[in-house]
């Protein structure tokens, strides 16, 4: 196996759900760079001109009728990772992509529950709950962490989540 070890000037974030908030993410990166930048595509060129190697991700690249084409910076000088949950969105890679599944059920269930700092004895009693925040997410270990520490903080539990999450 070939190990490639990057070192990065920069590490950049950008939600991708929707353009408003590219946009903005965008825009945030731009100033933080000491770049004036009002819109996407003027941000966008503020990393295309960056001369040292970056990384960009773009999260939650889920919307297929989105073009995502517009996010990307051009240039050699950095790498994209896109993470998408939409597996139409696999046209944007240029070197590959990895489909991620979810945990098997029995090790989803355990993971949320230990999220949710759920006691072992009283794991037991709660797992129908956990299944319903599991199947949720299909098992996704993030979503699964971050379900259960909302749960922890007390906001909720295990049967009203799917409904709060909804909402």
């Amino acid at each position: 196996m070939l190990l490639t070890i990057f070192s990065f000037w920069g590490v950049f974030w950008v939600d991708g759900n929707s353009y408003t908030d590219a946009e903005k993410h965008y825009i945030e990166i731009a100033k933080m760079l000491d770049k004036k930048a009002s819109s996407l595509p003027e941000a966008v060129q503020v990393l295309s001109q960056i001369n040292h190697p970056w990384l960009l991700i773009i999260d939650n690249a889920d919307d297929i009728s989105q073009d995502y084409d517009r996010y990307f910076p051009t240039g050699n000088r950095g790498i994209v990772l896109m993470t998408s949950r939409n597996p139409h969105c696999r046209v944007y890679q240029t070197i590959g992509c990895a489909s991620l599944g979810g945990l098997p059920s029995e090790v989803a269930i355990r993971l949320v529950l230990k999220a949710a700092e759920i006691p072992l004895e009283t794991q037991k009693s709660l797992e129908g709950g956990a299944h319903k925040v599991c199947t949720l997410f299909d098992g996704h270990p993030f979503a699964l962490i971050s379900a259960g520490s909302y749960i922890a903080r007390g906001y909720c539990n295990f049967d009203q989540y799917p409904q709060i999450y909804q909402r």
